[in-house]
């Protein structure tokens, strides 16, 4: 079926629309070892368990400020705006227990590691490094490498990793003592059109109807 380029144009910006008003969502910790985080409107808990972390920074200054440009995509924080923060000093193992299931979660990191002094994270699953960046505390100096899948060293790195599939935990281990370095996890929720959007949408439908109806008159004069 051969459509009008108007009623193709307005579907596209409905797709485009649509895909652009997908949010992350991201842990809202209570204290440093339970939290929830909101999934397509559903609301669930979030704990940490295995080792203690050392504590719960709620100061966004960390991810929001002119050195990141975290509102920017192509910021330290990929546009994804983290909040809160757990802080590890220690080396030890963590384990993030979902209260349901999330698919392709993110991790915000932020300050892991030194210049010449790297500390590594060792994943129970694979990652993809989304974005990377200066932070506030060495905004000249940054950097990492990936040695394996699972394995993402740091010589202050701050920035977004993203896990493949759906999980229900993750575990990681971070390998020695530094001063401090931080994390928290997001995920995205569903796109959801404005109503606007859903006008527009409706619009079209009613567009496709009536080409319909003209083309199955055509066929009947024929």
């Amino acid at each position: 079926m051969k459509f009008n380029k108007p009623f193709l144009a307005g579907a596209l910006l409905v797709v485009s629309s649509m895909a652009n008003a997908s949010l992350v969502s991201w842990v809202d910790w209570n204290n440093a070892t339970n939290g929830s985080l909101t999934v397509n409107g559903s609301t669930s808990s979030v704990s940490i368990t295995g080792d203690a972390p050392n504590n719960l920074i709620t100061d966004n200054n960390h991810y929001d400020n002119s050195t990141t440009n975290y509102g920017d995509p192509s910021g330290t924080f990929a546009g994804l705006e983290p909040t809160d923060i757990i802080q590890l000093v220690d080396s030890g193992t963590f384990t993030i227990n979902f209260g349901q299931t999330v698919i392709d979660p993110y991790m915000a990191l932020i300050s892991v590691g030194q210049p010449n002094y790297s500390v590594s994270y060792t994943f129970s699953d694979d990652f993809s490094v989304i974005s990377s960046g200066p932070e506030h505390w060495v905004p000249s100096s940054y950097g990492y490498s990936q040695p394996s899948s699972n394995v993402l060293v740091g010589e202050e790195y701050s920035g977004i990793i993203q896990f493949s599939g759906a999980f229900d935990s993750i575990t990681f281990t971070t390998d020695k003592y530094e001063y401090w370095h931080g994390f928290n996890f997001g995920v995205k929720n569903a796109a959801v059109p404005e109503p606007s959007i859903l006008a527009l949408f409706g619009f079209g439908l009613v567009g496709l109807g009536l080409h319909r109806r003209r083309l199955g008159k055509r066929t009947q004069a024929a």
